[in-house]
């Protein structure tokens, strides 16, 4: 599965003049100009866990650390009075103000990330792809999001879950297939399934189509609820044993025949 963003993205030529860009090092403008084209979804929301930003920007590099990346992260909030940090859920996430501003989207995707709180969708200060402004706005303003609903509680207990299943390897794409798996199956469903992956798999990290697969198996077979599917799964798991159980039996017992001439 590729872990680019399948979107067009665009960079403005004003860029390279940007005073808070001006203030980055090299490694940090990539990984700026990576968040931007590759790790924000259509409403300029990112993931902020460096282990996430690490891969997307810099995949190939074997002598970026994640504790490096998580210094050019920070020195980006910063600078940078576009990307502003908030919290929903324990998980930390980036917005960027100006996003839409430069984008030019023809079919925009629901954004399955927490929104950011109302007064960071205000207009935007500068850095990237935005224009001067007269804005003192604050570099880095870091506050937690109320839950605004049941839903997004359960979405970010998903996310939480799959983070933690796959050790903190998770991609945009992942985030977007795993908001259609919630809107498909439920919240509490995926998470079932993502503990059942996890399980399954032992020392593998589970794939987000090993996921899909649990879902579908469990909708075919028409389970009502994650526990039925539990219950089903321990179900199986008696009848293997007790089916092991019965060949090692009769293994013995053929053993035996054979040694005292009988059968």
């Amino acid at each position: 599965m590729e872990d680019a963003m399948p979107k067009t993205r665009s960079i403005d030529a004003n860029f390279w003049n940007d005073p808070d860009v001006a203030k980055l090092t090299r490694d940090e403008r990539l990984l700026l100009i990576a968040m931007i084209t590759t790790c924000a979804d259509d409403s300029g929301r990112l993931m902020a866990h460096p282990a996430y930003l690490r891969k997307m920007a810099f995949g190939f590099d074997d002598g970026i650390t994640t504790i490096h990346v998580k210094d050019m992260r920070d020195h980006i909030l910063a600078c940078c009075r576009n990307a502003l940090l908030y919290i929903a859920d324990e998980q930390e996430y980036i917005y960027l103000r100006n996003f839409g501003a430069y984008q030019r989207i023809r079919y925009q995707v629901a954004s399955k990330l927490p929104a950011p709180p109302a007064e960071y969708q205000e207009s935007a200060a500068t850095c990237g792809n935005l224009a001067e402004s007269s804005t003192d706005s604050p570099s880095v303003v870091l506050c937690s999001v109320e839950k605004s609903s049941v839903d997004v509680e359960a979405t970010g207990t998903v996310f939480k879950a799959w983070q933690s299943a796959r050790g903190g390897a998770t991609t945009a794409m992942d985030v977007e297939i795993i908001g259609d798996l919630i809107d498909e199956f439920t919240a509490e469903w995926v998470t079932a399934a993502i503990k059942e992956a996890n399980s399954a798999r032992q020392d593998k990290l589970p794939s987000i189509n090993f996921l899909r697969a649990i879902l579908d198996r469990w909708k075919r077979q028409g389970f009502k609820a994650p526990f039925d599917a539990k219950a089903n799964r321990e179900k199986n798991i008696k009848e293997d044993d007790e089916k092991k159980e019965a060949e090692r039996t009769k293994r013995k017992m053929e053993r035996w025949n054979a040694q005292h001439g009988i059968g």
